[in-house]
C-alpha cells in the first residue's frame, strides 16, 4: 500500500501542473485541476444564465410594449427594472463570493468559483421565474 502511494505521488509529480487531462477528471485530481473544474462549471452556469437573461429581457421588453411605462401614474419600465436589478446582482455576486477566497491558500480560487457557480445557478432560476405570472404561475406569454 505504501509503495502504491509513493508510485502514485511520483506519477502525479512527473505529470506536472501544465499537463492537463483533457477534459480533466473533475473533482479527482491535484488542486490545479480542481480549480480548473470549478472555473469550467462556473463558465457553463454563466452561459446558461446569459441565455436565460436574453429570454427574460425579451419578455420584459414585450411587457413594456403592451403596457408602456407611464411616470404620471408610477408605472415603470419592466426592462429598466430588470437591467438595474441584474447590474446590482452582478456586483453582489462578485463581492459575496470573495468571502470564500478571503483566507487565501491554494483552495481559495476553487472555493470562490464554486460560490460563483452556485449563486449564478440560483440567479438563473430567479430570471426564469420572472417569465411567469406571480398570480397563476403560468407563463406571461404562451408564444415565448
Amino acid at each position: 500500500m505504501i509503495l502504491f502511494s509513493l508510485l502514485l505521488q511520483t506519477a502525479v509529480a512527473q505529470q506536472g501542473a501544465t499537463d492537463w487531462r483533457d477534459p480533466p477528471e473533475c473533482w479527482d485530481g491535484p488542486q490545479s485541476e480542481l480549480t480548473h473544474c470549478a472555473v469550467t462549471e462556473f463558465r457553463q452556469a454563466d452561459a446558461e444564465m446569459n441565455a436565460q437573461w436574453k429570454r427574460t429581457a425579451a419578455i420584459m421588453k414585450r411587457l413594456d410594449a403592451d403596457w408602456p411605462p407611464n411616470k404620471d401614474i408610477g408605472r415603470k419600465s419592466h426592462f429598466e427594472a430588470l437591467l438595474a436589478g441584474q447590474r446590482a446582482w452582478l456586483k453582489y455576486r462578485d463581492v459575496h463570493c470573495r468571502i470564500f477566497a478571503a483566507d487565501g491558500g491554494s483552495m481559495a480560487p476553487m472555493l470562490e468559483y464554486i460560490c460563483l457557480k452556485n449563486v449564478t445557478l440560483k440567479r438563473t432560476d430567479e430570471l426564469a421565474s420572472l417569465m411567469l405570472s406571480n398570480v397563476s404561475g403560468e407563463p406571461l406569454y404562451k408564444d415565448m
